[in-house]
């Protein structure tokens, strides 16, 4: 049960997370393509994205796949915890993207709208130029050689003394 005038218990991570505001950043840079490899690891973390409708060069599951790579949250409706609604000119059943009930949704809620995958790309390279700034240089993981495998040190013992 709920107690009367006491404040609800949140975590140190809740109470430190961006804002929805804070996180966003508004959806218009166009970019032909955009480079995975070269992109700050895990930049659209804490976003959420939807998509509808059919993008031109992308189909949608490698339009989840590409900002799930980049640290993103896809849901299938859109909500007040929604970020982003990606469309596509046209709905999968021929209607125009502002005629679906996910758009006038997200339209209600103020949810960025990206229209198409060239302003994808274009938000993609936005928020992995963000995290550079704030994080630095965006570092390459060298990829390990899987026929030279590392020894692992045995684990440390904790030293047990005599109570007695």
């Amino acid at each position: 049960t709920k107690k009367k005038g006491v404040p609800k218990k949140t975590t140190a991570a809740k109470r430190n997370a961006p804002t929805k505001r804070e996180l966003y950043i508004e959806p218009g840079a166009t970019l032909d393509s955009f480079d995975l490899s070269s992109a700050a690891s895990e930049c659209l973390q804490g976003l959420t994205f939807v998509f509808s409708g059919v993008l031109d060069n992308l189909s949608r599951d490698n339009s989840i796949e590409f900002v799930k790579n980049l640290g993103a949250r896809v849901t299938s409706q859109v909500s007040s915890k929604t970020h982003y609604l990606v469309v596509g000119e046209m709905l999968e059943d021929g209607r125009h993207h502002t005629e679906g009930s996910k758009f006038k949704k997200a339209s209600g809620l103020s949810v960025g709208i990206v229209n198409g995958e060239q302003q994808l790309y274009g938000l993609c390279q936005a928020f992995s130029d963000r995290k550079e700034e704030t994080d630095g240089p965006h570092q390459q993981i060298p990829e390990s050689n899987p026929s030279s495998e590392t020894k692992k040190s045995p684990p440390k013992q904790k030293a047990v003394t005599n109570p007695y």
